[in-house]
């Protein structure tokens, strides 16, 4: 908490695509030292380095969506990427803990560093500019509506 209005301030002040970039980054750097650490003050560290990290990209993360999407279709893309949250938080800890059980706390924590610095390096070059609002890849209705009904069943069975 102490970190988030430096972090935001800072946020707000590089373009957005960049922001998520360097969050998905930091964030995984973060994860990645987690598995380096052997004494209490890494383990801080680690902590410390991946809140920053997640503090930037829930910073931008929501305009970035509502930047990409049009307009009458803003609330659909709101309410998919607050799905894939709800979808994260349940999956991960079960994926996390299959994996750390079966493989152990270094491959735990290379993956998270791998998925970070692969989401930060997949970030769109073209910072600041929103994709188009057509096309391949555009989500539509139909498929928000398919992954809510799959969220739905999923939390049925």
């Amino acid at each position: 908490m102490l970190l988030q209005p430096f972090v935001v301030s800072v946020a707000h002040r590089v373009p957005r695509a960049r922001m998520l970039a360097l969050g998905a980054l930091v964030t995984g750097l973060g994860f990645g030292l987690t598995g380096l650490a052997s004494a209490p003050l890494v383990y801080g560290l680690s902590i410390v380095v991946w809140t920053v990290g997640e503090i930037a990209l829930s910073a931008v993360a929501p305009a970035v969506i509502a930047d990409y999407a049009p307009p009458h279709l803003r609330g659909s893309y709101q309410g998919t990427y607050q799905l894939s949250w709800g979808v994260a938080s349940f999956l991960g800890p079960i994926t996390g803990s299959y994996v750390l059980g079966h493989f152990g706390g270094g491959v735990l924590w290379a993956g998270c560093l791998a998925v970070g610095v692969t989401g930060g390096a997949a970030t769109p070059v073209r910072v600041g500019e929103p994709a188009p609002v057509t096309g391949v890849g555009t989500p539509t209705p139909q498929l928000c509506n398919r992954l809510i009904s799959a969220a739905e069943e999923l939390a049925r069975t």
